[in-house]
C-alpha cells in the first residue's frame, strides 16, 4: 500500500488554497467545505495548488513543476518566444511537495497521485508528457539551461492521474453559442487586466503575469498597467490560452503531441446532467443547476462541421453533457486506449481506466452542489473520493 501525496488541479476559472477565495469557497469541497483539509484530518498529504486561471495546459504543467519542487516556473525559451509572453515566472521559495521525486527513508521514489477536474484532466495529461518524454525542441534551444520538466525521463514521478469531467477532446460549449467565447475571452483579459493591479489579486489571481497583464499577489508595488489595451489583445488572440486548447480543433493539435505512458495509471470519470428521453430528445436530469440549462441545450443541439466531426468521430454521446463538458469527450481521449473498469480488476499503466459515469453537473463532482447541503451530506461526497484513493492506494 502507498501513501503517495495527492495533488488536486482545478479547471477553468479555478483557484487554489494558498487565495483568499479558497477559504470561502473551496474549490474541491465547494458547500462541503474544504475537501483537502478533511483528506489532511485522515493522514494524507494533500494540496490543492494555484495554476494560470485561462493558461494553456502546457503553461500550466511548467507552473505546476516549479509548485511543487520549488523554484523558478519556465516556461520554455522556445514557446514563450513562440507565443510572446516571458519565459520565466513566478519563484516558490518553498515546493508544496519538496521530496517529490527523491527517495524516501525505505528507498521507494516519492510519487504523485493527481486528480483533475475539467481543464484539470488536460493539465495532468500535458504534466505526465512532460515529465516522460521532455520537449526536444526546449533542449535544442535552452541546452544546459533547460528546465528540468523539458529534460524529460520522470514520467515515473506520477502515479496515478485521475480526470473528473476531462474534455479530452474539447468540448462542444467553445462552438455551440456563436460569438460568446470571443465575448468571454475580452471580457475575461479585461477584468484580469483590472483585479490583477488591485489589492483583489489576493483573493483570486488570474496569473498572467508572464503575459505583463497582471501583478504577482506577493509584490507590494504595481508592476503591470491597467487597461493596457495592445497586451489585452495579444493575451486575447493567442493560441497559449485554454481557450483554444478547449476547442475541438485545439485538443486534436495538442492531442498529437500528448499520449498514455506505461509509467502511470489513467483514471477518467464522465459526468452527465443530461439524457435522451424515448424520443431521442436530450432532456436536463434533475441535477442540473439552472445556470447550466442555457449551455446544456445549445451543446445538445450542435451539429458540428465536417472538419470537427471527423476529428472526434463525432456521435450521439457527443450531444450529452454536463452543462460544460461534453460526456463522449470526457469518457477518455478517442486516440489513446481504453478500457472500462471492473471492480476488481488488474488495473495496469498507460492506458485510461473509464470510471462509472458520475451523474453530476459540471460542478457537482466537486461538491458544488445543493444536493450535499444537509446533515451527513459531507461524507457522501468524500466518500466517492476516498473509495476512489483507497484503489490507487494499492498501486505500485
Amino acid at each position: 500500500m502507498n501513501n503517495y501525496p495527492i495533488v488536486l488541479v482545478h479547471g477553468m476559472y479555478g483557484f487554489g488554497e494558498d487565495e483568499g477565495l479558497y477559504k470561502i469557497l473551496p474549490y474541491y469541497g465547494m458547500i462541503t467545505g474544504s475537501l483537502v483539509k478533511r483528506l489532511r484530518e485522515q493522514g494524507y498529504r494533500a494540496v490543492a495548488p494555484k495554476v494560470g486561471s485561462v493558461a494553456s495546459a502546457w503553461d500550466r504543467a511548467c507552473e505546476l513543476y516549479a509548485i511543487l519542487l520549488g523554484g523558478t516556473v519556465d516556461y520554455g525559451e522556445a514557446h514563450s518566444k513562440r507565443y510572446g509572453h516571458e519565459r520565466f515566472g513566478r519563484t516558490y521559495e518553498k515546493g508544496l511537495i519538496e521530496d517529490w521525486g527523491s527517495l524516501d527513508e525505505n528507498g521507494k521514489l516519492v510519487k504523485i497521485h493527481m486528480f483533475g477536474h475539467s481543464f484539470g484532466g488536460a493539465t495532468m495529461r500535458m504534466f505526465v508528457e512532460l515529465l516522460e518524454s521532455g520537449s526536444e525542441e526546449e533542449r535544442k534551444v535552452s541546452g544546459e539551461n533547460v528546465s528540468g520538466l523539458f529534460a524529460g525521463g520522470k514520467g515515473e514521478w506520477v502515479c496515478s492521474i485521475t480526470s473528473l469531467a476531462g474534455p479530452h477532446d474539447g468540448t462542444t460549449i467553445m462552438h455551440a453559442i456563436p460569438g460568446a467565447i470571443p465575448v468571454l475571452k475580452a471580457i475575461t483579459y479585461i477584468l484580469a487586466n483590472i483585479i490583477g493591479n488591485t489589492g483583489v489579486r489576493r483573493g483570486y489571481d488570474f496569473g498572467l503575469e508572464a503575459w505583463h497583464l497582471t501583478t504577482p499577489r506577493s509584490s507590494d508595488v504595481i508592476t503591470a498597467k491597467m487597461f493596457d489595451i495592445p497586451k489585452i489583445i495579444h493575451a486575447a488572440r493567442s493560441k497559449d490560452s485554454l481557450f483554444w486548447d478547449l476547442r475541438i480543433d485545439g485538443a486534436a493539435e495538442m492531442n498529437k503531441n500528448v499520449s498514455c505512458h506505461d509509467t502511470t495509471y489513467y483514471f477518467s470519470v464522465a459526468t452527465l446532467g443530461t439524457y435522451f428521453d424515448e424520443n431521442g430528445k436530450v432532456r436536463k436530469g434533475k441535477i442540473m443547476n439552472p445556470i447550466l440549462w442555457i449551455p446544456g441545450y445549445a451543446m445538445s443541439r450542435y451539429k458540428p462541421s465536417r472538419k470537427f466531426a471527423r476529428l472526434v468521430n463525432f456521435d450521439d454521446s457527443w450531444l450529452l453533457s454536463d452543462g460544460l463538458a461534453t460526456y463522449g469527450s470526457s469518457k477518455h481521449p478517442k486516440n489513446e486506449p481504453w478500457v472500462t473498469y471492473e471492480k476488481g480488476m488488474d488495473v495496469k499503466k498507460g492506458i485510461w481506466h473509464v470510471m462509472p459515469d458520475a451523474e453530476s453537473d459540471h460542478g457537482t463532482i466537486i461538491g458544488g452542489s445543493t444536493k450535499y447541503i444537509g446533515f451527513g451530506k459531507k461524507k457522501i461526497f468524500d466518500a466517492f473520493y476516498l473509495e476512489h484513493i483507497d484503489l490507487l492506494k494499492t498501486l505500485d
